[in-house]
């Protein structure tokens, strides 16, 4: 009787390499995230900046 060989499934799971590639994965989604965010908040800082310089004059 010859053993089963179950072909697409994983023979191991490599429990530490998956949790640091989705740790990896998630700090770069996340500094992208915070990136994004301060390039907005740069922007309108400077929408604000000059709209309080224009009404000051």
């Amino acid at each position: 009787m010859a053993h089963t060989v179950y072909h697409g499934i994983a023979q191991r799971i490599y429990f530490n390499k998956e949790v640091a590639i989705g740790m990896t994965l998630g700090l770069i989604a996340g500094a992208g995230w915070k990136w994004n965010h301060w390039q907005h908040r740069s922007a309108q800082q400077e929408y604000y900046a000059a709209l309080a310089k224009k009404n000051k004059k």
